[in-house]
């Protein structure tokens, strides 16, 4: 499990001074005498920007600040996403996108603007653990991807003072574009988000069963197509060892549903602890089931 902070932020941040732009604009465009200056790709770079950033929150200066905070925002979303995505997901990336760059710029914001007038402030920052790559398989297999190769960068921030509310640290991740680090989202890239349940306690490892790949999820409730042949829901009371007991077939296509009852009766759940409090607890988890074609065939 990789550490992340959950963002359920909506349209946010009010800041003593400034809210986030709905529109990232071009830094250099009407700034004046304030000219961000970009920064090498490292540690120290990204450093060097968040202690830019930093810096010109604690002016109060409303018009700077927002040019400074503009310097996280990829600033032509539209080109950037067409360069890397296939046009089936590039439309609807650009799209999303501002959403949750608002949200994540939102936490690094309230951040700043609750612990600024702190003694020493500031923002550290260290490399973070990347995650493996997303699967070509299972229920990965359906998340958008790159054409290419992008040099995804993971950072952990860590305030050096905090008189505020917020947790010690979090992680977001990067891409460096145009002289400064851009972010695109948490541990995961946002595009890549759903990994946060997929790759958690709720998911069930994929299996090859009879030439196709099977792999269950918790409260999932996906379509075929796609490259999803068939799927199957179950609702599983779990035995406090750690496996299905009872296994009550929900829905699903009459040739799978006795391979999605083979798959579940082989799976992992998780076990109560041996506590006297946890005596008559029931774990009941409503699964899906998803089959899943072989890759050139979906």
């Amino acid at each position: 499990m990789f550490p992340c902070f959950l963002y359920s932020f909506a349209v946010f941040v009010s800041l003593l001074f400034t809210t986030y732009p709905g529109t990232a604009q071009e830094p250099s465009a009407g700034l004046g005498s304030y000219t961000p200056a970009e920064v090498p790709n490292s540690v120290a770079g990204l450093q060097s920007q968040v202690d830019e950033l930093v810096r010109v929150a604690k002016t109060h200066d409303q018009t700077n600040w927002r040019f400074a905070l503009d310097t996280f925002s990829l600033t032509n979303a539209d080109a950037w996403f067409q360069a890397n995505f296939a046009p089936m997901h590039a439309a609807q990336l650009s799209q999303d996108y501002p959403k949750f760059r608002d949200g994540h710029l939102g936490h690094v914001s309230w951040v700043i603007g609750h612990n600024q007038e702190a003694p020493g402030f500031g923002i550290g920052v260290a490399p973070s653990e990347m995650p493996a790559s997303i699967s070509d398989s299972g229920f990965e297999s359906l998340l958008p991807r790159p054409l290419h190769s992008i040099a995804l960068q993971n950072f952990r921030l860590t305030p050096t003072a905090n008189s505020g509310s917020m947790p010690p640290s979090w992680v977001s991740s990067f891409v460096y574009v145009d002289g400064h680090f851009r972010v695109i989202g948490g541990t995961y890239p946002f595009w890549a988000e759903k990994l946060n349940s997929v790759r958690g306690p709720m998911s069930f490892r994929a299996v090859m069963m009879n030439g196709l790949t099977i792999q269950g999820a918790a409260y999932r409730h996906d379509q075929v197509g796609n490259g999803i042949v068939a799927i199957v829901q179950l609702k599983v009371d779990a035995g406090r060892g750690g496996h299905a007991k009872r296994i009550k077939v929900l829905s699903g296509d009459e040739p799978y549903i006795e391979q999605a009852k083979e798959y579940i009766q082989k799976a992992d759940f998780p076990t109560l602890p041996d506590d006297p409090r946890f005596a008559n607890a029931r774990l009941e988890w409503e699964i899906e089931v998803a089959f899943f074609a072989p890759k050139n065939q979906s």
